[in-house]
């Protein structure tokens, strides 16, 4: 049993109005008189864009926002095409109705790329620091007195209170983890885990997802999923709360340049969620030197 504390992506609003304010038209039509774009081509030109932002902030959200915004420029190009070749403003025939629905395109993808990175500021690097190689060792203990009234599900838990516990261990794990962040939302992680002569190799991200942090482990036997949250700018915490089969989990990643830990325990199977935890664990890394 190996753990890796990961997981970033962002959101959109619901889509805005593609129709540029009034003030804005003098300096859209001197860029909308080129005349050289096709509907066909136009058309490629919005699929690739809107690839491209999907692929980047890898939100789900965006593609039904640029199905959204494809209709709307092909009503609104249609619109056009029934009407007249050019849109008329005051008496002149100012703008190809192909350049217009390009830049039209082009704004309601700008506003909903702008959307995504502005829901993701608060979230922005926040694994940055895990960046690069780390080694260590990771302890699975378990109280020696069972599981006891009071104490349920605790949140205020440090070294010190692992401490205090009459804790054997029961697993101890070497590990290896390099984190590679994509973007400042997303990173990707490769786990290897050594012990009782066995070499254990995961994979995992560490994302946000609808403004939520998502920590997301491939083990080969199962998918780990956790949600997190912050406690300050060095320390993120992970849990999660499955009942069938029982997996509760929580715990405290702090990173700091040269190491982090991971304080947490464990509720599994027959244990009582309504006791205190039987399981816990620590772990501690260093970063390698030079990655």
């Amino acid at each position: 049993m190996s753990f890796s504390f990961l997981e970033k992506r962002s959101l959109f609003d619901s889509p805005t109005n593609i129709f540029p304010a009034k003030s804005s038209m003098a300096i859209i039509i001197p860029i909308a008189k080129i005349k050289f774009f096709r509907r066909e081509f136009l058309c490629l030109i919005a699929i690739f864009i809107w690839c491209f932002v999907t692929f980047y902030t890898r939100t789900f959200t965006f593609t039904l926002l640029g199905i959204f915004t494809l209709v709307k420029v092909f009503y609104f190009h249609n619109y056009i095409v029934s009407q007249k070749n050019k849109i008329m403003i005051g008496a002149k025939r100012v703008v190809n109705k192909s350049s217009f629905v390009f830049l039209i395109c082009i704004l309601q993808l700008l506003i909903n790329s702008n959307l995504t990175i502005a829901q993701g500021q608060p979230y922005k690097n926040v694994f940055k620091g895990l960046d690069g190689k780390w080694e260590g060792t990771f302890y699975v203990y378990s109280d020696t007195r069972g599981q006891q009234k009071g104490n349920v599900q605790p949140k205020k838990i440090s070294y010190e209170l692992l401490q205090e516990l009459p804790l054997k261990t029961d697993l101890t794990i070497a590990v290896t983890q390099i984190y590679k962040s994509e973007n400042p939302f997303f990173q990707r992680v490769e786990i290897t885990d050594r012990y009782d002569g066995k070499v254990v190799k995961s994979s995992g991200v560490n994302k946000v997802v609808d403004g939520k942090l998502l920590c997301i482990v491939d083990k080969p036997d199962e998918q780990v999923v956790h949600n997190g949250s912050t406690d300050g700018n060095q320390t993120i915490i992970w849990e999660r709360d499955i009942r069938e089969p029982l997996k509760i989990e929580y715990f405290r990643e702090t990173v700091t340049p040269e190491s982090y830990t991971i304080i947490g325990w464990g509720y599994y199977g027959e244990d009582d969620p309504e006791l205190s935890p039987k399981t816990w664990f620590f772990g501690d890394y260093k970063r390698l030197k030079g990655d």
